[in-house]
């Protein structure tokens, strides 16, 4: 874990702890509906609106430095120096990963301590709550080439788990699929995606209605048999449906107990005449 602080020197006014500036607003409908606020302490506050709006409403949506500054539409030096005073009190903290330099607004947990300001959690504090750095970094990766393919994500746990029993792997994120928010599960090993302790076994038993499984490009067919080997296995044909999504188009291949390619035929030598 690497966590860079910045010290700039610049002529932003820092408010007092427990002010807030005039300028923002605090309304109900200027703040993120997913955090849990604290009235007894400050909020983050910036001294841009724009990028006000995306810590306070929108704080999934950014994860890196130059995305802030690429939603904002400032650059990324003018984004460092507004974000200096936090980063300068550790309210917030910068890990960098390849050629990435990531936000994180918890770098020592929840809850923060009673001095930092309110800040709700953007992207990448949720995927590092969960994850290590390189392999949040592998998540964050693949969040934004499934966007750029046309995908919808959601990564608020509480949308994740809904209806669902305790899960021992949850998942980094989900993808919405008409009104339903369907978990992901990214590049799963034959074994950990069959059999009687897999991913499938256990979102099916944790009552999900659907997954979606993330495979490399060209492993398309070798997923789909391994998922209809995992419904056959069955007494019963599993409720759970299965979206695969190959690499990089990810484009959605449905399997579902329905399925004719999943449900066994008996082919009897009368059978076989007939079909002649």
């Amino acid at each position: 874990m690497v966590f860079v602080s910045f010290r700039l020197v610049s002529s932003i006014s820092v408010f007092p702890v427990g002010s807030r500036p005039r300028a923002l607003k605090v309304g109900c409908m200027q703040r993120s509906h997913e955090h849990l606020w604290d009235p007894t302490r400050r909020i983050i506050s910036v001294a841009d609106s724009r990028l006000n709006q995306l810590l306070l409403r929108r704080p999934e949506r950014c994860a890196t430095l130059s995305e802030y500054a690429q939603h904002v539409g400032i650059d990324l030096a003018e984004v460092l120096e507004l974000f200096a005073p936090y980063l300068d009190d550790g309210t917030l903290a910068l890990e960098s990963f390849g050629d990435e330099v990531f936000l994180h607004t918890a770098p020592l947990g929840r809850p923060a301590p009673r001095e930092h300001a309110d800040v709700p959690a953007n992207l990448w504090e949720r995927l590092r709550s969960a994850s290590s750095l390189e392999l949040s970094f592998a998540v964050w990766r693949l969040i934004r080439s499934m966007e750029r393919s046309g995908w919808a994500v959601e990564t608020n746990a509480a949308k994740l788990l809904f209806g669902l029993a305790p899960l021992v792997r949850a998942p980094f994120f989900g993808v919405q699929v008409g009104a339903q928010v369907v978990p992901v599960l990214p590049f799963p090993s034959p074994v950990e995606l069959a059999g009687p302790t897999s991913l499938l076994a256990e979102y099916s038993r944790a009552g999900a209605s659907a997954v979606s499984v993330v495979c490399d490009a060209g492993a398309l067919d070798e997923v789909c048999t391994h998922v209809r080997r995992w419904s056959l296995s069955h007494r019963y044909p599993p409720t759970m449906s299965v979206l695969v999504l190959e690499a990089p188009r990810y484009n959605p291949v449905l399997l579902a107990a329905a399925d004719g390619s999943i449900e066994p035929v008996s082919v009897s030598r009368e059978t076989a005449l007939l079909n002649v």
